[in-house]
């Protein structure tokens, strides 16, 4: 009689133990984890800039870009930076208005931008050296809301726990992305 207990008893703590593995496994990078850091609807309305730092490999001085975007009430500025000292070699300027800015941050709420998770790396300048870094920010006016990043080369290296997306809807933002950015490597 004790057989049979112990072995159901060892089922039941496989059983759960198969239940923990499935449920805890990641699921992409579509999946957002973490706490919401900052309640987006409330810079909806003001003038506030998300924006957006695609940063390339660790490399060179002279074969380092980066991207950087930025979305507010009134324009959308997307720049082609090089070097680590950042000098803007491309920069193009589009107005925006309201209703698409509003737009805009409704959509990055409900992607996640504001989603913090933890992180055991504290200084993301040479995490994913190979990769690319991407910072996300809320700025209002001259004080910074909000600073996030993650990586190409794990989904879990970094603070930002919101999706994928958030990048593509930045990218949306500006008509002429693939032009402006062709000729670079990130």
């Amino acid at each position: 009689m004790m057989k049979y207990i112990l072995g159901v008893f060892g089922v039941v703590l496989v059983l759960i133990f198969v239940i923990v593995l499935l449920f805890n496994r990641d699921s992409g990078t579509n999946t957002q984890t973490g706490n919401k850091a900052v309640v987006l609807a409330d810079y909806a309305n003001k003038d506030a800039r998300a924006e957006l730092t695609q940063q390339g490999k660790v490399t060179a001085q002279e074969k380092r870009y980066s991207v950087h975007m930025t979305v507010s009430r009134t324009e959308r500025v997307i720049e082609v930076l090089q070097g680590y000292d950042q000098t803007v070699l491309r920069r193009e300027t589009f107005s925006n208005n309201e209703s698409a800015y509003s737009t805009f941050i409704i959509a990055l709420d409900q992607t996640g931008f504001s989603r913090e998770k933890p992180s055991i790396i504290k200084d993301e300048r040479g995490a994913c050296p190979l990769g690319q870094r991407y910072i996300y920010e809320l700025n209002d006016g001259t004080s910074q809301v909000l600073r996030l990043w993650n990586t190409s080369c794990n989904t879990k290296e970094g603070t930002f726990g919101g999706k994928s997306t958030v990048r593509q809807l930045f990218q949306e933002q500006f008509p002429n992305y693939g032009d402006i950015t062709r000729g670079i490597t990130l």
